[in-house]
């Protein structure tokens, strides 16, 4: 009979992984990755509506007339976007294009 050392069980196996060591952490991501369903129940928990999925009440459906486009039901933030005024723009379109027509009449210059 050969002793029990600290790497193996009565039957010669190996032991079990110790709480918190990397086998159990790839073990729940195998898991997780098989059963995602007790995660969905904890965000589900913790929701507050404002991320998908949302929730819609019931009287909503009938009074759209049934329609479940995403986009009837879910609440859209716009935010004001501020332009430059397209004479800026353009401005500065011209002054790249005067340096960019410079910088190639140099390098012509270098190669002739």
């Amino acid at each position: 009979m050969r002793p029990i050392s600290s790497s193996t069980t009565r039957e010669g196996g190996r032991l079990p992984p110790a709480p918190g060591s990397w086998c159990r952490v790839v073990r729940r991501r195998e898991e997780h990755a098989k059963n995602n369903l007790p995660d969905l129940l904890i965000r589900w928990r913790r929701r507050d509506g404002s991320e998908q999925p949302f929730t819609v009440p019931n009287a909503d459906i009938p009074a759209r007339g049934y329609d479940l486009s995403l986009n009837r039901y879910q609440e859209v933030d716009h935010k004001a976007v501020v332009n430059r005024p397209p004479s800026d723009i353009l401005r500065d379109l011209q002054r790249l294009d005067e340096e960019i027509t410079d910088g190639t009449a140099k390098l012509k210059g270098m190669l002739s």
